[in-house]
């Protein structure tokens, strides 16, 4: 709905019309993880991520497994699809450590480096912080000027 009717919408009726490249999708938590998974749906829409707290850890019914520090089903979709023209700023607390088997930190660091195998252009950063909108409201800034100053 997001890229097949809003966005268009928001073109024909604002004309506002942006280039991929100039479109961040946000979220934080779940928002991160749905923010991911829209971008990679649709490179031709959204050029950019910014996943604050993203919760990687998370699968669909009908994955094989629950998310491991090793692989998460994000981090296997990135693996298993050719790679999108995007950009990725990923960001998590030091402190988003439960459960640890599958961290919201964990997680995100795990997405960050089969992004960065794969060749995506992707920033990770952590900061002396947990799950909260307090902590993400300091990085918005950075994500968003990392995104856009490259």
């Amino acid at each position: 709905m997001l890229a097949n009717e809003f966005i268009p919408w928001l073109c024909s009726a604002h004309s506002i019309c942006p280039a991929a490249e100039n479109t961040v999708l946000s979220g934080s938590s779940f928002g991160g993880l749905a923010s991911m998974f829209i971008a990679l749906e649709h490179p031709q829409r959204f050029g950019k991520v910014l996943s604050q707290s993203g919760s990687f850890w998370w699968q669909p019914k009908t994955a094989k497994s629950i998310a491991s520090d090793e692989q998460s089903w994000m981090s296997e979709l990135v693996v298993s699809s050719g790679k999108k023209d995007i950009q990725v700023y990923l960001n998590a607390g030091v402190f988003e450590t439960e459960p640890v088997h599958a961290s919201i930190y964990q997680t995100n660091k795990t997405l960050f480096n089969t992004l960065k195998e794969k060749g995506y252009p992707v920033t990770f950063k952590s900061a002396a912080s947990g799950h909260d909108y307090y902590s993400w409201r300091v990085l918005l800034a950075d994500g968003l000027t990392t995104l856009f100053s490259k």
